[in-house]
Order: structure tokens, then C-alpha cells, then sequence
């Protein structure tokens, strides 16, 4: 069984160097991930080399786009969650 099944992270720096190698690493586990990035051109590369990401522009200085980063992990990855139960 996969150590991180059911669980969802949020990486961010997650297109590129050691965050990108820890979305491989938490994908390969069974993590659902959220990545972010302040360069949108690597946040696309990311999401067409790793299958079942999802990807947010976001400022992590930035309060209330942090919050809303937590907001759509939220709101996608409820259901999927509680169908689990």
C-alpha cells in the first residue's frame, strides 16, 4: 500500500528542481497533489510531465493567495475524499 494513499499535499516550487522531484515522489506514493509556482510557463512544463497534478499560480508572500490556493484544494479534492469512506 502506498504510504501517502488518500492523503493531498500542496507543493510549492513544485514545477521545477527539488519541488518538482518531491511531486514525483508523493505522486509515485499515492499523494494527490497541488503544485504552485509563480511561473506559469513552469507550472504548464510541470502538468505536461506529471500526470494527475493540478497546478495554481500562487505568491506564497501573498496572504490571500495562499488562501485561495487552499481554498481550490479544498473544494477539488473534497468529494474525491469523502467517496472514500
Amino acid at each position: 500500500m502506498s504510504t501517502l494513499a488518500g492523503k493531498v499535499a500542496i507543493i510549492t516550487g513544485g514545477a521545477g528542481g527539488i519541488g518538482k522531484t518531491t511531486t514525483e515522489k508523493f505522486l509515485k506514493e499515492g499523494a494527490k497533489v497541488l503544485i504552485s509556482r509563480l511561473n506559469a510557463r513552469f507550472q504548464d512544463k510541470a502538468k505536461s510531465e506529471l500526470e494527475d497534478i493540478n497546478a495554481v499560480k500562487a505568491d506564497v508572500t501573498n496572504e490571500s493567495e495562499v488562501q485561495q490556493c487552499v481554498k481550490q484544494v479544498i473544494e477539488h479534492f473534497t468529494f474525491s475524499l469523502i467517496t472514500r469512506f
